[in-house]
């Protein structure tokens, strides 16, 4: 199994990880979904950790990236974080076409191979780069 919400917290609690970021990057939640977490429950989740971000490192500015849509539910979450108060990044249509992911840039259909890290960091790049 893969990262989820509360490894990730849990990891935050172990390690001073972003000491001294500008900006933090969040990408998980699939896991979440695959390990049977609802919709509403990932949405509650992500928010929390998102809280727990921006009151650790008040001066970094948090970004969610919008889930792949590789399982029912992403499109409810990435609607659910686009109308809370966070900032998202929508990285999945530089890796996707009609909602699905496009084989070369992933190596099983919900992670993306190493093309598609280069897509994706590419687009985060641009996107950041009045941010640093």
């Amino acid at each position: 199994p893969g990262a989820t919400v509360e490894r990730i917290l849990q990891r935050l609690h172990k390690n001073n990880w972003c000491c001294g970021a500008n900006v933090i990057i969040v990408c998980v939640g699939i896991n979440n979904l695959l390990s049977g977490d609802s919709a509403a429950m990932l949405t509650a989740k992500l928010l929390h950790l998102h809280s727990t971000l921006a009151q650790t490192w008040p001066s970094a500015k948090v970004y969610f990236m919008r889930l792949l849509p590789v399982h029912p539910s992403v499109a409810m979450v990435n609607k659910s974080l686009k109308s809370s108060n966070i900032n998202t990044m929508f990285l999945d249509k530089c890796v996707t076409k009609n909602n699905q992911p496009l084989p070369e840039f992933f190596r099983d259909n919900i992670h993306p191979n190493a093309l598609g890290l280069k897509k994706m960091a590419w687009k985060i790049f641009h996107s950041l780069k009045f941010e640093l």
